[in-house]
């Protein structure tokens, strides 16, 4: 029987799906099937074999046994991957809380495939977007966020582009109810390969940990993070990319001490309302070279086996605790 690998349903967590089934095929030499929503991004990955009948939106519906049943007729074992663990409760140990690894996600994900050995922090897409001369480019930019603490408020945002709009364009990016920007060309809401086509000819991209940091390596392109202390740093650090962080922050949930995806923040998520409009200015004015330089840059680390076992960790996430009462130390 052969895996099938599945993540969430998130942009972000399936690129980092890919790269590590890039490393898969690198390593063993055999293609990696991924059930994966964003099948037309697999196109351009020729070391994956991908279905998109097996997802996790599709496992987490009352679709979901009758996929289990499709996948063993097909002599599929599903295996749910993700780069969170989890650390179940005293008294009852009914409910868990999640918490991070120590290593990028591409490599928790290739150790999660049963992968060791040195891996590469890389997404390879193969696709042939031109890239247009630097006098037509642009700035990619957002504002918003999924997550209480990667979401930019556009108060830190508009007066980047206030300053630097009269030396270039910038094109706004992310969600369709992310809030406008003004002066901005509104590419809210575009299709995945689209906003890898706008990135792959972006000067950078500026915005917080989130699926178009991913999606921006993925294209080459480098990336100002305006770094929340949610997560560690290590989880998704590329290292072309310049980080900003706020001065006063709190960093409980980066070292396991809080949940930030399920537990409200005892700060009101200052990790990212404290970063500073002037700090990104200074960042950005430092480092534009840099940042709108494409380079081959190599990244890698090292993998340790250590295989999700089957739906496991899916069913962990069902009993993770979404609620103000749990407090525990790493």
């Amino acid at each position: 029987m052969k895996k099938l690998f599945f993540t969430w349903s998130g942009m972000g967590d399936n690129l980092v799906l890919l790269a590590a089934a890039y490393n898969y095929f690198k390593l063993t030499g055999e293609k990696a099937i991924i059930g994966t929503n964003f099948k037309n991004l697999t196109k351009l990955c020729p070391y994956v074999e991908a279905i998109d009948w097996f997802t996790f939106n599709k496992l987490n519906s009352n679709e979901g046994s009758k996929l289990i049943e499709q996948a063993m007729v097909e002599d599929l074992e599903p295996t749910f991957i993700t780069a969170s663990s989890y650390k179940y409760l005293a008294p009852s140990f009914k409910n868990n809380v999640t918490c991070w690894p120590r290593k990028h996600m591409i490599t928790t994900y290739c150790e999660r495939m049963g992968l060791s050995g040195e891996i590469e922090i890389k997404i390879p897409l193969d696709f042939g977007f031109p890239i247009k001369n630097k006098e037509d480019q642009y700035i990619c930019i957002m504002t918003g966020g999924l997550q209480n603490y990667k979401a930019i408020p556009c108060e830190i945002m508009q007066p980047i582009i206030d300053y630097f709009s009269d030396k270039v364009s910038f094109v706004q990016l992310g969600g369709k109810k992310d809030r406008l920007l003004k002066s901005v060309k509104d590419c809210r809401g575009l299709d995945i390969l689209d906003s890898l086509r706008l990135l792959k000819n972006s000067l950078f991209f500026i915005g917080g940990v989130g699926g178009l940091i991913h999606l921006a390596k993925a294209a080459n392109c480098n990336s100002l993070v305006l770094q929340s202390t949610g997560e560690p740093i290590s989880c998704t650090f590329y290292k072309n990319n310049i980080l900003v962080k706020a001065i006063d922050y709190c960093d409980l949930c980066a070292k396991n001490l809080r949940d930030p995806q399920h537990q409200p923040c005892f700060y009101n998520y200052k990790c990212v309302r404290n970063i500073k409009s002037s700090d990104i200015i200074k960042a950005i004015k430092n480092n534009f070279d840099k940042l709108s330089t494409r380079s081959n840059i190599i990244q890698t680390e090292i993998a340790e086996s250590n295989p999700a076992n089957k739906l496991e960790d899916f069913l962990h996430s069902k009993a993770t605790l979404w609620c103000d009462q749990a407090f525990y130390r790493d």
